[in-house]
């Protein structure tokens, strides 16, 4: 390879030469001329239709004085440049024939392996697509090359996704998806295909995840509902067994009333070992709230010294002496998926008995976070697309409302919440500010190794902790 010189036009650019950043190429203008020649390199472009495409609304002499300028830049930036760019009075090529690493040929030929059975192909083809063709650019010639990159990428994920449901690896194939929906979040199909892997993996609760983020994303990037499709599969799931964990009688070892993560909750009697000093503390914790104002304990820690070990006993402890519990996770993949830990909580089967107790108006608001609401109740109104900061407000009291109303007083495990939204942890914000006296625990597993740690967490903490409502 031709000295290293690598070009990346994938999510991002860079041009490098042996693992080096060349900086003479930081302006749009130039990081497009580059794109377009690499995009065209196998034949001559002629300089008069290469400077009406980079400056359409320029003269054609200045248009021409443009591309001369930036090719002066370009050839002055790039080392050895007569290997790369031909030029002559009429055209400009980069030379298809000098070997160099160029991301989106990579990614094209690893597809086209993908397509004769080579996962492992499919696998790499998914790793160099780290977004958009050049994202930073605008201009109107880049378009059908950036859509057909993408519909390739889309066809290398459900050939992907279609291997690993096949071989029954659903939680790499759920990985994947999450990550296909951060990259395209109005993508439905990639949310019907994690609905339905989900539902497989026998993780509902994942799914009807996966529907209410695909029906936040839609509406607030296009302001449309999703289609009938993903409107079908989503029923689908709602026809399962309900995934709510069991009301305040059911006891910790009636697993056939339980949703899967509860069921493992339940499940986990053996003693704890070696923790007696934070078991006694958030017991401690527990004990405070049930007379007297919400708040919120942190237990935080590396990975794998037992944070939801212990979150998973003190739902199965709360259960067993008749107190209401709804557990929750947040993950790496979903911190984008605006409320996802709150809408888990809500379909708790106590907090659902609160939401039946509402009035239609804060029904109504609730439908942004649980769309089955709108099924379930046909006559509620829809809610207004939310365009003002008070229709905020007005989720952020509904929400609010349906925890307050719920059997008290009440234990919310939020575990991984180095990991969550942000519009979780201001919901969070404003109702410990709100309530108190509400008698409310809400317990966070924090992980003290993760560098990721948001932080609209860092501040609700901090802010908790001046106020006397932070445990830890």
């Amino acid at each position: 390879m031709s000295d290293g010189l690598a070009v990346e036009l994938l999510g991002h650019f860079e041009l490098s030469v042996g693992g080096r950043r060349i900086e003479g190429i930081r302006t749009p203008r130039l990081e497009s001329l580059v794109a377009y020649l690499l995009m065209h390199c196998d034949r001559p472009v002629a300089r008069d239709q290469l400077a009406f495409t980079l400056w359409p609304d320029s003269s054609d002499a200045q248009a021409l004085t443009n591309l001369r300028r930036e090719l002066h830049f370009l050839r002055r930036a790039l080392p050895d440049p007569d290997r790369f760019i031909a030029l002559d009075r009429r055209t400009v090529q980069w030379r298809p024939a000098e070997p160099f690493r160029f991301d989106v040929a990579e990614f094209e030929a690893a597809v086209e392996s993908g397509r004769a059975g080579d996962t492992t192909a499919l696998e790499e083809a998914l790793r160099l697509y780290d977004g958009p063709l050049l994202p930073t650019c605008y201009d109107d010639w880049i378009e059908p090359d950036r859509d057909r990159l993408h519909g390739l990428q889309l066809e290398a994920s459900e050939r992907l996704v279609a291997d690993l449901e096949e071989r029954r690896e659903y939680r790499r194939a759920m990985q994947l998806l999450r990550r296909l929906i951060q990259l395209d979040p109005i993508q439905e199909s990639s949310y019907r295909a994690l609905m339905r892997i989900a539902a497989a993996a026998g993780d509902r609760s994942a799914g009807l995840q996966a529907y209410h983020a695909a029906v936040t994303n839609l509406r607030h990037e296009l302001g449309v509902e999703p289609d009938t499709e993903t409107r079908a599969t989503y029923e689908r799931l709602l026809a399962l067994d309900s995934a709510a964990p069991a009301d305040r009688s059911a006891t910790p070892t009636a697993p056939a009333a339980l949703s899967t993560a509860q069921r493992r909750i339940g499940s986990a009697t053996q003693p704890l070992v070696g923790r007696r000093e934070e078991w006694a503390s958030i017991v401690d914790a527990w004990r405070s709230v049930a007379d007297g104002p919400s708040r919120l304990v942190e237990i935080r820690g590396e990975a794998g010294i037992g944070k939801t070990r212990i979150l998973e006993e003190l739902v199965r402890w709360c259960r067993a002496q008749g107190s209401s519990a709804a557990y929750t996770k947040s993950y790496a993949a979903e911190g984008a998926l605006a409320y996802a830990p709150i809408a888990d909580w809500l379909r708790n089967e106590s907090l659902r008995g609160a939401i039946d107790r509402l009035e239609p108006i804060w029904q109504s608001e609730l439908a942004r976070v649980l769309p089955e609401l709108l099924v379930d109740h046909p006559d509620l109104p829809r809610p207004a697309p939310m365009t003002e900061s008070w229709q905020r407000k007005s989720l952020f009291e509904a929400i609010a409302r349906a925890v307050r109303t719920a059997p008290a007083p009440l234990l919310l495990v939020l575990d991984d919440a180095q990991w969550t939204d942000e519009e979780t942890l201001e919901w969070l914000h404003y109702f410990l500010r709100e309530e108190s006296s509400s008698r409310i625990l809400i317990a966070a597993g924090v992980r003290s190794d993760e560098e990721r740690a948001s932080r609209p967490l860092t501040a609700l903490l901090v802010d908790l902790l001046e106020h006397d409502q932070l445990i830890g």
